[in-house]
């Protein structure tokens, strides 16, 4: 069932929402009664979704913007609050986000770097523009996408984990300061998501969930001002028990399952 009361006439900052988890939350906030800002690189797509959205009730803003971009993120928070015509987002949804898996004997730092532009420093950016106006009003939210992939390194998806990992870090100690000035933070950790990020991915997906039911789930998270949410729960227990494991035991079983997997499936391509 459908979170609706939480977010009726709240303004709700997505970004990312040109596809995937960004434009399932935007469908999933405006049928609840929010208005919505929404930022991502491609503009054909966020006008096309803003025109979908706009026979619905609730305003709809779009800014096209790179978040690794700081000054275009400074820009387009500053459009977006003027199109909906408020002083602050009531909360911020960190969404956008890229996933670029490659071998260890291909390691490439730059691919990492510009990963992390978008997946942590992104997130800095957002976080910068939108939390001073919270703060001022003594309430906010900010929500972090984060990743199952960042509590335990796996192979090919290190690179992407370790983006996601330094966003949870930062999310989390910024959750301790910001309680006492009203602003909530909630960081949430998918495992696998059926969306254009993972399609054609190499590895196992155990526990794929659709990503109606994955926004779902997590707006129901981020209603209840959950401080921390890790889904689904077979993903999340597989990933809670490689963390525990001593790492001796853990990498055993991750040659096992997940690297032979890796393999085989590279072999049958």
């Amino acid at each position: 069932m459908a979170v609706q009361r939480p977010y009726q006439n709240q303004s709700i900052l997505i970004t990312g929402a040109s596809s995937g988890l960004g434009l399932e939350f935007a469908n999933q906030l405006v049928r609840a009664g929010a208005h919505v800002g929404l930022v991502a690189r491609r503009k054909p797509e966020l006008q096309t979704l803003a025109e979908k959205l706009s026979g619905m009730g609730p305003k709809v803003a779009i800014a096209v913007a790179d978040v690794a971009d700081r000054e275009a993120v400074k820009s387009a928070m500053e459009s977006l609050k003027s199109q909906l015509e408020i002083d602050r987002f009531d909360r911020a949804i960190l969404n956008a986000g890229v996933g670029i898996t490659f071998r260890a004997k291909d390691f490439n730092a730059q691919i990492l770097e510009e990963m992390t532009r978008i997946n942590y420093f992104g997130a800095a950016y957002v976080i910068e523009a939108v939390l001073p106006a919270m703060i001022a009003a003594g309430s906010g939210h900010i929500i972090g996408i984060s990743s199952l992939s960042a509590r335990r390194g796996l192979p090919l998806g290190y690179a992407y984990g370790a983006s996601k990992s330094a966003m949870t870090t930062l999310l989390e100690g910024l959750r301790v300061e910001l309680k006492p000035l009203g602003v909530d933070v909630t960081v949430i950790h998918p495992g696998y998501i059926r969306t254009p990020m993972t399609e054609n991915a190499k590895t196992a997906q155990p526990g794929l969930i659709d990503a109606d039911d994955a926004v779902r789930r997590m707006l129901n998270a981020i209603a209840a001002k959950r401080l921390q949410f890790n889904f689904p729960a077979k993903t999340r227990v597989l990933t809670e028990i490689l963390r525990r494991l001593p790492p001796r035991i853990s990498d055993i079983l991750v040659t096992q399952f997940v690297l032979k997997a890796i393999n085989r499936s590279e072999e049958e391509v």
